[in-house]
């Protein structure tokens, strides 16, 4: 089943042609870099997503200068003098690895975002917002995963790295702010901002949870300590020895039995003079102490 967001949003990434042709050929240089197959023997494009093949048909048209070939065999190359024809195109000679980034095809500052683009159409994944954060890329083999990882890392992003089943390797993303930016990089706005309207409605409500909570337990807290001083005070009434105590702790004694409910601000201000709420609190706690003598 084809994840109808990572789709939508390749399609949104071919709709937007570079404007410069360096960038251009940085782009289908990470489409191929990314294929299912590309060495000097065969180059294969596997996608689900007809925006993501025909980007690559016309890139391959204009960057490798290839006419009169059928599009099917442009995203499938099998062709030694057409798959040459390609390479020199990309500016790729004989000593150049075909798992390892020739850094030397990215010619300007917007290449190397150009080159992530590529390989992104061709083999990343991006889960929809809502469910867990996570953008992969998954490459053929090691060596073009481990080459790819150091590249995003030149970049400034921090990607992980997983091994897959058919010794295929995934290099993923799963902090929010980190997809953010990449997406942005590699031109696909609308997916960067559904993720981060997400992002921020999630984080106000774990912010709505935490407070909610917060003020759950302080309510608790409160009651538990008006429960325990109700109950000191019944205990040194029966007792009938309320009269032992000093006046002012007699005073709060009388407050706290008629206000039962009040909190310490307002039983502090009912005193004559009235006094601070810790004062309050300190007095109920010797009302306490006396409580378990009783």
């Amino acid at each position: 089943m084809i994840d109808s967001f990572s789709q939508d949003t390749k399609t949104e990434i071919c709709a937007a042609r570079s404007k410069l042709r360096c960038c251009r050929v940085s782009e289908l240089y990470g489409m191929l870099f990314g294929a299912a197959r590309f060495d000097r023997s065969g180059v294969s494009l596997v996608t689900e997503n007809p925006a993501v093949s025909l980007c690559c048909i016309k890139l391959m048209r204009e960057i490798g200068g290839f006419r009169g070939v059928s599009d099917r065999e442009l995203i499938d190359l099998s062709d030694p003098r057409r798959i040459g024809q390609l390479f020199a195109a990309l500016g790729l000679d004989e000593s150049s690895s075909c798992d390892k980034i020739e850094e030397s095809v990215l010619h300007c500052q917007f290449c190397r975002w150009s080159f992530v683009k590529g390989v992104f159409l061709s083999c990343g994944t991006l889960t929809a917002p809502g469910n867990a954060y996570h953008l992969e890329f998954l490459m053929r083999n090691e060596e073009a995963a481990l080459s790819f990882y150091s590249y995003l890392e030149s970049l400034g992003v921090s990607p992980r790295i997983t091994e897959r089943r058919d010794k295929t390797r995934g290099v993923y993303f799963k902090d929010s702010e980190g997809i953010v930016d990449i997406l942005g990089y590699i031109g696909a706005n609308r997916a960067a901002f559904e993720l981060l309207n997400v992002k921020i409605y999630k984080d106000l409500r774990n912010n709505a949870n935490r407070v909610s909570n917060c003020e759950l337990a302080n309510i608790g807290k409160t009651v538990a300590a008006a429960t325990e001083q109700i109950s000191a005070i019944d205990t040194i009434i029966r007792s009938g020895r309320s009269d032992e105590l000093p006046g002012e702790l007699r005073a709060t004694l009388d407050l706290r039995a008629a206000f039962p409910d009040a909190t310490l601000s307002e039983l502090a201000a009912m005193h004559t003079p009235p006094i601070t709420k810790s004062g309050v609190n300190h007095r109920l706690r010797r009302l306490i102490e006396f409580s378990k003598k009783c």
